[in-house]
């Protein structure tokens, strides 16, 4: 994708995982022993989108659960709650 140099770079998710390490995950929850948190997990991973040659990568995302997901991206992704 960064070869072909998009100027603007949209990704849509129709949900996102609402599993975090505070309320159901890991070992501190109620989850099972291991259990990866998998909203900070997908959240790390779309960060790694590379930017557009107009600025940084914006994900929409429509249905989500917890909105404080939103701080689990980095700084090179925009995320846009609807």
């Amino acid at each position: 994708l960064p070869r072909l140099g998009p100027s603007v770079f949209k990704v849509f998710l129709p949900c996102f995982p609402s599993l975090t390490l505070a309320n159901e995950g890991g070992e501190r929850g109620r989850g099972l022993p291991g259990e990866v948190p998998c909203s900070h997990t997908m959240a790390r991973l779309l960060s790694l989108v590379p930017r557009g040659k107009s600025g940084p990568t914006e994900i929409v995302i429509y249905d989500i659960h917890h909105l404080q997901e939103r701080f689990y991206f980095e700084d090179n992704v925009v995320p846009r709650l609807e």
